[in-house]
């Protein structure tokens, strides 16, 4: 319990562990979104489809957390861990969107 009550004023034992974790998740996250970033370019340019995808993912990749969130103040990082999931869960949800909406395409009967 009195580790929890440290690392709410980000100091105290475990407290430099706990923000070199949450740099290294950061990048970790950050790395992911490129690599789907990159893909969903490659895919943007070959089918010359998805480039408001392609925009959003870049502009995310541009405020992600990793950049944007300090972890040597305030929380030791806990906003900039949170954030880096919730980033990676919409890149895996962009990553994923291109084949829900080609299997979901509804045809116009003329």
């Amino acid at each position: 319990m009195s580790n929890d009550i440290y690392l709410l004023a980000c100091s105290g034992p475990g407290a430099k562990t706990y923000i070199e974790q949450s740099i290294l998740i950061g990048y970790v996250c950050v790395a992911l979104a490129g690599c789907v970033a990159s893909w969903l370019c490659w895919s943007a340019l070959q089918r010359g489809k998805s480039r408001a995808v392609l925009a959003f993912a870049l502009i995310l990749l541009a405020i992600h957390p990793a950049w944007t969130i300090s972890a040597r103040s305030g929380d030791c990082g806990q906003l900039k861990r949170e954030l880096s999931y919730l980033f990676t869960g919409v890149y895996a949800v962009l990553l994923g969107l291109p084949y829900f909406s080609n299997s979901r395409r509804i045809t116009r009967i003329r």
